[in-house]
């Protein structure tokens, strides 16, 4: 009776989380056509998966571009922050299959545990509940192809030459929910440089793959996973060391986009202090359509970011900041009206409007306010701004960016740059 009781209550609890999340995919599946329901199931979404937090992530990866398939194994060190915790939650992109889940056990053993995928979000039943503070260890395994995602165009590049997923593609389990350590390790062809920005452990090859393990080098909000033919600049100044990878096909200056990255990087280590990352790794990509930081200091560019007057200084220096303001400084990503958003992207836009004059010069910095200056009539109101709205409101993009970077500024005037 007990056993029949704890299935019913099982089955009541999946079918219940899987109307929500069944909803909440039909919404974001429509890109966002209704932002205030969004902003609700989301916001139920964290409160649910609040209450535990990965600290640390063990990755096995094996990446096949021309199949195209990822055949990983996740181990999660998970700690439950309320007693109580009897089921466990994370993200992972849809295009990617669990077929296994279990607990490790002090013996050595594995507990094969039950567990169910709801579109982004894999539930899994753990075999007793957690106290407060008790850690478990998860392990996940799991395999397929991140742009068969059933979001609108699928996520990420998955190609022969290239290989580009970035943190929010989901492409290992994730709770969105802070800094975690991490020990990753990276199969793929011998002919596809793995990008990574951390210490390596170890480099072996096997036939036509090499393994490549890392870990980053501090704790991070996420990984991205990057491979590809590149040409490779390395500058160095001091104890710091700036990479840039950029393909052969195209004509960039890569020791010109170094000594950029690296005067962004000691402009802000003067203003906020030190970012835990004594290397910074930037690649370029034809077919990346947004830069990002995935927060271990890994920096993606897309090859139309410098068709600008500045040779991308303005979005280097943008994406450096990113080391702080979303890497040191994190953001409740999956709680909306919660104003992380703004802080996290318009204290960064704002230092790469610093790091513009520094670099360009005071006429270079006066030329970009009027570009970036935003409609008062059609701005949003800062505190609401969410993630959310970052992905699939293109019009909430200027208050996010431009008004937060000019509220920041308006603050920096006021109470000065402490």
């Amino acid at each position: 009776m007990r056993i029949l009781k704890g299935l019913l209550a099982f089955g009541f609890f999946f079918v219940s989380t899987a109307v929500v999340v069944g909803t909440l995919g039909l919404y974001l599946a429509a890109s966002g056509a209704s932002l205030p329901l969004l902003r609700a199931l989301v916001g139920r979404l964290g409160q649910v998966i609040g209450g535990q937090r990965v600290e640390q992530l063990d990755l096995k990866l094996r990446v096949r571009p021309s199949v195209p398939e990822l055949d990983g194994v996740a181990r999660i060190e998970t700690r439950a922050e309320t007693a109580g915790r009897r089921h466990l939650y994370f993200l992972l992109n849809d295009g990617l299959r669990v077929h296994r889940v279990w607990a490790e056990q002090r013996d050595g053993t594995d507990l094969s545990l039950p567990f169910v995928q709801l579109w982004l979000l894999t539930i899994i039943d753990l075999p007793r509940p957690l106290a407060a503070d008790e850690t478990i260890r998860i392990g996940m395994a799991y395999r397929g192809d991140p742009r068969a995602s059933r979001l609108v165009g699928g996520w990420g590049v998955v190609e022969p030459d290239e290989v580009v997923l970035s943190a929010d593609t989901f492409w290992y389990p994730s709770d969105v929910q802070g800094f975690f350590n991490a020990d990753v390790e990276i199969t793929a062809p011998v002919e596809l440089r793995v990008v990574y920005n951390g210490r390596e452990i170890s480099r072996a090859r096997r036939g036509q793959s090499e393994r490549v393990r890392w870990t980053p080098l501090r704790a991070v909000p996420g990984l991205a996973l990057v491979a590809g033919r590149y040409r490779e600049w390395s500058r160095e100044e001091g104890s710091r060391r700036y990479r840039v990878l950029v393909p052969p096909d195209l004509d960039l200056d890569g020791e010109r986009l170094a000594s950029s990255v690296a005067a962004s990087d000691r402009l802000f280590e003067e203003s906020y202090g030190p970012s835990g990352l004594s290397q910074l790794t930037v690649f370029v990509s034809r077919r990346l359509g947004r830069a990002f930081h995935d927060g271990s200091g890994v920096i993606g560019v897309g090859a139309h970011d410098f068709r600008g007057g500045d040779y991308g200084t303005a979005i280097l220096a943008h994406e450096v900041a990113h080391g702080w303001w979303g890497g040191t400084v994190g953001a409740k990503w999956l709680q909306p009206d919660s104003g992380s958003e703004w802080i996290v992207e318009g204290f960064a836009e704002l230092s790469s409007w610093l790091a513009v004059r520094a670099q360009l010069g005071e006429a270079a910095f006066l030329r970009r306010l009027p570009e970036r200056f935003y409609d008062p009539t059609r701005a949003g109101v800062l505190g609401a701004m969410s993630v959310l709205d970052n992905a699939f409101d293109p019009s909430a993009r200027m208050t996010i960016y431009h008004k937060g970077a000019y509220v920041a500024l308006m603050l920096r005037q006021q109470l000065g740059e402490e």
